[in-house]
């Protein structure tokens, strides 16, 4: 389901390398904490499940709220790393030894093992004791 509101995430290792990047968010785009950011052919970032995405840029740090705002005042930094994200279905054989199965979005919060029309942002690298799975984010 699409985010409506901040989301705080579970980083799993240090956020070493600095693996951020800073963007400009599209014209009136909603982005919350913790959503999943899609790039547009301008350069500028909304959320994955907006029309025009074309590659994946991050997890946004922090909530932006562009409506009425002029895009230069907003920045929106694309986190990457690892992080502990729900992906539903996910069992160890998705993990195996060499195997690292592709994760998909469908939109900023919901994640699927299923390519079909919807954009990678990673790899499933593990499942922890308490069922909580990793994803490792593309570009990390």
């Amino acid at each position: 389901m699409a985010l409506t509101g901040d989301q705080n995430y579970t980083r799993r290792g240090p956020p070493g390398g600095r693996n951020e990047f800073g963007y400009a968010p599209s014209a009136n785009a909603v982005i919350y904490r913790g959503a999943l950011l899609g790039m547009t052919v301008a350069g500028t970032v909304q959320p994955i499940q907006v029309a025009g995405t074309v590659a994946f840029a991050g997890m946004a740090d922090r909530a932006s709220n562009t409506a009425g705002q002029p895009v230069a005042q907003a920045f929106v930094i694309g986190l990457l790393g690892t992080w502990a994200l729900t992906v539903p279905t996910v069992t160890q054989a998705n993990i195996g030894t060499y195997l690292r199965a592709p994760v998909y979005a469908t939109d900023d919060g919901t994640l699927t093992l299923t390519a079909g029309s919807n954009l990678q942002i990673g790899t499933l690298v593990g499942i922890d004791p308490n069922g909580q799975t990793f994803v490792a984010l593309l570009g990390t």
